[in-house]
C-alpha cells in the first residue's frame, strides 16, 4: 500500500474542500492516476504545489510553480450609459485596470467599436484608448464597446449613448399681465413695458426642451 499526499506552499491538502478536488483511480495499464483540480482559482492559489507517494520502503515527489494570471478588466469613462444634446461633445475612454493581465496577451491593442463597427481617429496608448467627436450628431448614437485584440477571453465593456436633437419651444402668444405677447423663438427674450399701473418690464424667456 502506498499513501498520496498532495502539498501547497509547504501546507498539506488533507481533503477535498469545495475548490480542491483530489481523484485517485487505477488505469487499464495498472498504473495509477492522481489529479488535483482547482475550480475557481484565486491569486492565493499561486505558490508550489506538490505531490508526495510513499510506502514503507521509499517515496518519490514532484512539483510545480503556479502563477495565477488575474482576469482583464476593462474600465469604459463614463461608467454609465448618457444621453447628450446633438452639438455636444462625446469622449470616451477605455482603461485596462490590471496590466498584469496581459502577460500571455502578447502584440495586442484596445478597440472601440460602434454597434460592431471599429471606430477610427482613436488616441491610444499601451492602457488606453480614447475616442472623440467634437460635435455630436444623432447619427453618434449607438452601443460603443471596448476589447482587448488579443486577450483569450471574450471581455469587453459598454455604453450606450444616446444623441437627441433639442425640441424647439416659444414663447405662445398671449395675454398676461395686461400686455399681449407675440410669439418670441427659443434662445430669445422679449421684453415689454408693464401696464400703467405698473412699474418696471415684463421679460418672457424663451426656451429649449430637452
Amino acid at each position: 500500500m502506498y499513501e498520496v499526499q498532495w502539498f501547497h506552499s509547504g501546507y498539506l491538502i488533507s481533503n477535498s474542500t469545495r475548490r480542491y478536488k483530489l481523484t485517485s483511480f487505477e488505469t487499464q495499464t495498472n498504473t495509477s492516476l492522481h489529479t488535483l483540480q482547482i475550480n475557481d482559482v484565486l491569486k492565493r492559489d499561486e505558490g508550489e504545489w506538490k505531490i508526495i507517494v510513499k510506502n514503507s520502503v521509499m517515496d518519490i515527489s514532484s512539483h510545480l510553480n503556479l502563477t495565477v494570471i488575474p482576469r482583464l478588466l476593462l474600465i469604459m469613462t463614463p461608467q454609465y450609459d448618457f444621453s447628450i444634446m446633438m452639438g455636444e461633445k462625446i469622449n470616451l475612454q477605455c482603461t485596462i485596470s490590471n496590466p498584469e493581465s496581459l502577460r500571455d496577451a502578447a502584440n495586442g491593442s484596445l478597440v472601440m467599436t460602434k454597434d460592431g463597427t471599429v471606430l477610427s481617429g482613436l488616441i491610444s496608448s499601451n492602457l488606453s484608448t480614447t475616442w472623440t467627436k467634437t460635435t455630436a450628431m444623432e447619427y453618434d448614437t449607438g452601443r460603443y464597446t471596448c476589447t482587448h485584440s488579443t486577450y483569450q477571453d471574450p471581455i469587453y465593456v459598454s455604453v450606450n449613448v444616446t444623441v437627441f436633437k433639442p425640441e424647439q419651444k416659444r414663447c405662445e402668444s398671449e395675454w398676461s399681465d395686461g400686455i399681449l405677447w407675440n410669439t418670441t423663438l427659443a434662445k430669445t427674450t422679449k421684453e415689454e413695458p408693464c401696464p400703467s399701473k405698473q412699474k418696471g418690464r415684463n421679460v418672457c424667456y424663451s426656451y429649449n426642451k430637452y
